[in-house]
């Protein structure tokens, strides 16, 4: 008995030595892992937003998303700075500085919207994102600690203009490099969605920073006061916020790869004669440019002298001028409506809705003008409505170019038509603050750009029904592969067309 146990246990040492490595040490470490307590909540966080592990996917999603709350927040400070400039240095903010620090902006958008569309098909989105981060940051440094020589007011509003130009450049680069990637990375996940994807993570989450600015603003007013040499550090602080979140972009774009589709595209990319594009995309190009140019005309001109129009029907204090100016967030639940029922009604029928809806009321406003004159909550009403009919302008005008473009000119085709936008928007400025003046009241003043922009949704409207396409759940990449296939036909005509006349010679 002694002897076959001894002969077992020796038999039962041999299998044990014949065990790998894991199958000894990890039911150990098993027992260990159980012992270990779960990660903290703290743990958690840190390791989700750990830059170095972040993955691509994340990185695209996030680096692409949050680029759009410095766009929003850039867009909408410069309304209620207008309105504290006038105030603190009402001697030297005449109509000429106005509007020279208000177009700064819209100049550098038009700048960095055609110079960064080339450079995102070229070179990738990637590299691109990198460098609009950088001099949106640079732009707002400059113009956060604006000062003039020897205290010079006119100097201060100059580098005001240049802060906010370079930012300007920046954050135009967002528009071509942003939107394309959304759409290609959502084009790779569900075609059926693609629409939604793309408005949630651009024009949805600039909406929501544009009302922050707000609220940032009314915090500060709250915190340093509302004379005239209380508002530096308000109008400073509100500027220079946007650093902050830019620099958080910056890292994920560190992390950041381009799109499938891209790199698909680029791996059979080669040179394609420019007469193909414009038979196959030129009326296109001419509709995303048109559709785009009119609703900034208007948009943008609202959006930088609605501060001014709120005080004329309300004739209230700086502080009720900010708070009326909250009455925007009411526009975002429109903003998510449509890109929910982006994809379900298509992005045309949305457009068209979006210039009859606020044709309408722009119209309804500047007939009632009169009456609405000193009666603050009327105004609004219209004022709300106005604002939530545009938003189904602007989701589908910034959807619409990232897909009706094949991948090797996208981000080039798409800054073309956002840089239209961006000159409406510079027209609209310099248009509707002399149309405004040049009556004898400002009540008549407003009334007639209220009038005169209803008749440019009008041909918004026009526009959109005869020069764009509709591409709701058509796959980017068939689209891709018809272009090339155009290319590949118009080469071969062209060699026949030379093999021919080669033969007669």
């Amino acid at each position: 008995m002694m002897t076959h146990s001894m002969a077992d246990k020796e038999q039962l040492d041999l299998m044990d030595h014949t065990k790998t490595e894991s199958e000894i040490v990890g039911p150990v470490l098993d027992v260990l892992d159980d012992k270990q307590p779960s990660p903290s909540w703290y743990s958690r966080i840190t390791s989700w937003f750990s830059f170095q592990s972040i993955s691509a996917t994340k990185a695209n999603l996030f680096g692409c998303s949050l680029g759009f709350i410095s766009t929003g927040y850039q867009y909408n400070v410069i309304s209620l700075l207008n309105v504290i400039w006038s105030i603190e240095y009402s001697q030297y903010y005449t109509q000429s500085v106005e509007t020279r620090v208000n177009n700064a902006l819209l100049y550098g958008v038009l700048v960095g919207q055609l110079l960064f569309g080339v450079i995102a098909d070229y070179f990738g989105r990637k590299v691109s994102l990198l460098i609009t981060s950088t001099l949106i940051i640079m732009g707002a440094i400059i113009a956060t600690a604006a000062n003039g020589a020897n205290g010079s007011i006119q100097g201060l509003f100059w580098a005001l203009t240049i802060g906010r130009g370079l930012s300007g450049v920046g954050s135009g680069g967002e528009y071509p490099c942003c939107m394309p990637t959304n759409s290609e990375d959502g084009d790779s996940l569900s075609v059926e969605k693609r629409g939604r994807r793309i408005a949630l993570l651009g024009p949805c989450i600039e909406m929501v920073s544009e009302n922050v600015v707000t609220i940032v603003q009314i915090i500060l007013l709250h915190i340093f006061g509302t004379q005239a040499s209380q508002l530096e550090p308000t109008w400073r602080i509100s500027i220079g916020l946007v650093i902050l979140p830019t620099a958080i972009v910056f890292l994920f774009r560190l992390c950041m790869k381009n799109s499938r589709l891209y790199e698909r595209d680029k791996a059979i990319r080669r040179r394609f004669p420019l007469i193909v594009v414009i038979r196959s995309f030129g009326w296109r190009l001419l509709g995303t440019c048109l559709t785009w140019f009119l609703m900034d005309s208007i948009y943008f001109s609202f959006l930088t002298f609605g501060a001014d129009i709120l005080a004329n029907v309300t004739g209230s204090s700086l502080m009720h001028i900010a708070y009326y100016q909250l009455v925007n967030m009411a526009w975002i639940p429109m903003a998510y409506l449509a890109a929910f029922l982006i994809d379900r009604l298509g992005r045309k029928n949305i457009l068209m809705f979006g210039f009859f809806t606020y044709a309408v009321t722009l119209f309804l406003i500047g007939g009632l003008y009169p009456i609405l004159y000193g009666k603050p909550a009327a105004y609004l009403v219209l004022y709300i409505f106005q604002g939530m009919f545009q938003i189904l302008l602007v989701i589908p005008i910034y959807l619409i170019p990232s897909e009706v473009y094949p991948t090797v000119i996208r981000s080039t085709c798409y800054g073309i038509s956002a840089a239209f936008g961006k000159v409406g928007g510079i027209v609209g400025v310099q248009f509707f603050l002399p149309i405004a003046n040049a009556f004898s009241s400002s009540q008549s003043g407003y009334r007639a750009d209220f009038l005169v922009a209803g008749g440019i949704a009008c041909v918004g409207l026009v526009a959109t029904y005869f020069l764009i396409p509709d591409l709701t759940k058509i796959s980017l990449e068939k689209e891709d592969d018809m272009f090339w296939k155009s290319v590949d036909e118009y080469d071969n005509n062209n060699n026949k067309r030379h093999n021919r006349n080669g033969s007669c010679d």
